[in-house]
């Protein structure tokens, strides 16, 4: 009776922990009974009693790990990430310490100690489910079991314990386009999966003291490390992740067999959306997918189905046996292999075969972290109908597809004067905004769904040097050099299906760390760029700016040449365009644009180039490649890489300047070189 008060008194915490050991101990207590006197049970009931009290103050002295089922989330029982790896430590060492009883027991006490075992495991995979969801790899990467040890677990305790293991497949960056509290995009993620030849699919997981591959999709590579669920957390050794082969990717172009499957699951039947919605939305008349890639590749992408060239081919609705929760959740690596098994399945009882199509959408109702997730530059993509508060268009398809057409996120840049808060056209000190933070540009606001930059329509190659296929004439940009072109006046024609002539004007720029261009375009309110993006004309009545690398694997950043208020006010970009009359200045770069007209066919700038102006000093920009852990955090003999780059920040009217790099290690740690 004590002890269940005591559990009474503290259920509202609901460890679990404490409800499995009140179960033992009062099991035990009966097998003391008919072995003892009265006397002994009288002794043994409050040792039992001592032994909870004990057990119950340990366990809330030490705070537990968040996302176990039950169990607190206040802060107060958040868990850091030396506590949730000294807790699965101490959790494997009691595993398999009765593991080595288990081999030695006979069958009645393997009947007793496998159902420990199995709450001992269950315990222990519950915290590296919340530390894999958290990133902290370390957690598993330190606290391995031998594949000999797991070799002698009981059988059914084994998938509740992670093993080594090897994948081998082809390589796929995978976006996930994440939503806010309106369902509109917020955030971006990438991941990266490894696509066996019988179609599951596998999550790398790097840990952050590892160098990230930059490979594209399409590679064949193998990979080695921890499986914990449909994640493989992949070892520190140099031949944990290997490319065996390049890739061999169709494409942007020609005719691209197309299907959407409609998909819902057992806890989840709605159907926010009808076939022949779907149906119009992909393969209709304008606006539409098709439509769209149409115009934006200038007609060298043209969208149909298999089965129904003409029409289109939609699938579904289909319900999965499944419900969208436990092992088949979409959580924060993304849905399963069951998602892309089961609408596969269920779409071949139509005539659906996966080989015959280039890509696949498959369309959910409401059940994810994420308003869109697709493979960069391979077939596969999702997208909830919850975006836009459950009104799905086209043009959230189309940011989809975009992905796996190899184009990434279209965002904006903030950039504060000297005293950090106050916004300017450009500095030293700029930010990504928003990844989503460009109205004009389907890969940004997805809402617009105006024409993609000449940026993502130029791209002719991957970061990796693999050759793509760009969809606007190359001879329709030009580039310019400070040695060549000190001072000039270009005309700009429409990017918009009407426009003629040079369609873009692309400048030298290290912007933010990375080596690209400032790209100049000019739209009209033609076709899929009517309306104006966001409410208001001034892409059409000025000269848009933009920042990127020249490969596909970079956000494009719009630069916004009207920057009003402060940090705290926010950034407006719907009149980032620079307007007639209108200079932006770069003086750290010593580029200078003045818009002098605009017309229906073109606008004409002023571009001065190395006006340096007078030196201005500026603090080097000192970046970590790739930091310790974010506690900070290192263990006795325990190794990290940290790199660093260092970049000159002085203004183009400056001299030269030389940097001395000094190292100051902590008491007790070395450093090399």
């Amino acid at each position: 009776k004590k002890i269940n008060k005591m559990l009474k008194k503290d259920q509202q915490v609901g460890i679990p922990v404490l409800d499995r050991l009140h179960k033992a101990l009062s099991a035990k207590s009966l097998v003391y009974k008919s072995w003892h006197t009265s006397q002994w049970q009288h002794i043994t009931q409050w040792a039992l009693l001592a032994v909870v009290v004990i057990a119950v103050v340990t366990i809330f002295s030490v705070n537990r790990p968040d996302g176990l089922e039950g169990v607190n989330t206040d802060a107060s029982y958040q868990q850091t990430r030396g506590h949730r790896s000294s807790e699965v430590q101490r959790l494997g060492n009691l595993l398999l310490d009765k593991s080595e009883d288990f081999q030695r027991g006979d069958s009645l006490s393997k009947s007793t100690l496998a159902p420990e075992m199995m709450n001992i495991a269950k315990e222990r995979r519950a915290i590296i489910d919340v530390a894999v969801d958290a990133m902290q790899l370390d957690v598993v990467l330190q606290n391995i079991i031998s594949k000999e040890d797991w070799e002698k677990l009981p059988a059914d305790v084994k998938p509740f314990v992670e093993q080594q293991k090897t994948v081998s497949g082809k390589f796929t960056l995978v976006v996930m386009d994440l939503q806010n509290s309106v369902n509109q995009f917020s955030d971006e993620k990438v991941l990266y999966n490894v696509i066996e030849k019988s179609g599951a699919r596998t999550n790398l997981l790097i840990d952050r003291t590892i160098e990230k591959p930059d490979w594209t999709s399409g590679v064949t590579v193998n990979a080695t490390g921890m499986a914990v669920g449909n994640n493989l957390v992949v070892l520190p050794e140099a031949d944990s992740l290997n490319k065996t082969a390049d890739a061999s990717n169709k494409p942007a172009t020609g005719a691209k067999k197309m299907a959407v499957i409609l998909m819902n699951f057992q806890d989840n039947t709605g159907q926010q959306i009808t076939p022949a919605q779907g149906r119009e939305m992909m393969f209709g008349a304008s606006p539409s997918v098709k439509g769209y890639y149409n115009e934006v590749s200038n007609g060298l992408i043209d969208i149909q189905g298999h089965l129904n060239p003409s029409q289109g081919d939609v699938f579904g609705w289909y319900t999965m046996p499944f419900a969208a929760t436990g092992d088949n959740a979409c959580g924060a690596f993304g849905p399963p292999t069951s998602w892309y098994t089961g609408a596969s399945t269920a779409a071949a009882a139509h005539g659906f075969v996966e080989s015959n199509y280039d890509n696949i959408m498959v369309v959910v109702p409401g059940v994810c972290p994420f308003v869109g997730i697709a493979d960069f530059g391979f077939k596969w993509s999702f997208v909830d109908t919850a975006i836009n508060n459950g009104v799905l268009q086209p043009g959230y398809m189309a940011h989809e597809l975009g992905h796996n057409f190899s184009r990434w996120h279209a965002s904006s840049v903030r950039c504060t004067g000297a005293d950090g808060v106050t916004l300017v056209q450009m500095s030293n000190n700029c930010v990504q905004n928003a990844a989503y933070g460009d109205g004009f540009d389907v890969m940004g606001s997805a809402t617009s769904f105006h024409h993609m930059s000449t940026i993502h329509k130029s791209n002719s190659f991957a970061a990796n040097g693999q050759i793509m296929t760009p969809w606007l004439d190359q001879g329709s940009m030009q580039t310019l050099s400070f040695a060549s072109n000190p001072d000039g006046v270009y005309t700009i024609g429409s990017s918009s299906p009407n426009g003629s002539g040079i369609k873009a004007i692309r400048i030298p720029k290290t912007f933010m760390g990375t080596d690209g261009y400032y790209y100049l375009e000019f739209r009209q309110p033609v076709g899929y760029d009517a309306p104006s993006a966001s409410g208001g004309n001034y892409a059409y009545e000025g000269v848009t700016i933009r920042h990127s690398a020249p490969w596909s694997g970079a956000n494009t950043n719009l630069i916004d040449t009207h920057p009003d208020g402060t940090t705290a006010s926010g950034l407006n970009t719907t009149d980032a365009p620079l307007g007639v009359g209108e200079t932006f200045t770069d003086s750290q770069a010593g580029i200078i644009i003045t818009t002098q007209s605009v017309n229906p066919n073109g606008v004409t700038v002023r571009i001065q180039l190395n006006n340096a102006g007078p030196c201005v000093r500026n603090t080097p920009q000192f970046a970590i490649l790739y930091p310790p852990q974010t506690d900070n955090e290192v263990r006795a003999g325990q190794s990290y890489n940290v790199g660093y780059t260092i970049r000159n920040m002085d203004s183009n009217g400056c001299t030269s300047s030389d940097f001395t790099i000094f190292k100051s290690s902590p008491v007790n740690f070395t450093a090399s070189p």
